[in-house]
């Protein structure tokens, strides 16, 4: 992985990085960056995390203003995608137009497939 940082402010906050965190955030070759140390990774997982938050809080405003709109994914079987839901999605989607309704249809062994990876998304 190589980074190309022409920024003049860099080598002063590479400075200031390692002298408040105790050690080096890069791995420089020369004047380069080639890569970013295992403290600068932890240090980017925190960042990121900290940056999903953030737009979380965001999103938290239009979830109480736009009460109609918005995404909804549905997992459902051949059956109930065939018989069951076709009258509700009809209601659904004339009552909700700025929804984004997405019906993914598969087995039931897929379906708790499915189901475990958004349990572990919602759990992030």
């Amino acid at each position: 992985m190589r980074y190309l940082l022409r920024n003049r402010v860099f080598p002063s906050k590479s400075a200031f990085w390692k002298k408040n965190w105790g050690c080096r955030s890069f791995i420089r070759s020369g004047k380069r960056v080639v890569s970013v140390s295992q403290p600068g990774k932890a240090v980017l997982e925190i960042s990121e995390r900290i940056l999903r938050d953030v737009q979380n809080i965001k999103n938290i405003g239009s979830e109480f203003t736009d009460h109609d709109s918005g995404a909804l994914t549905i997992a459902t079987t051949h059956t109930q995608a065939r018989y069951a839901l076709p009258l509700i999605v009809a209601d659904f989607v004339k009552r909700y137009p700025r929804v984004n309704l997405t019906i993914k249809q598969g087995s039931l062994l897929l379906l708790r497939k499915w189901s475990a990876m958004a349990r572990r998304i919602l759990r992030l």
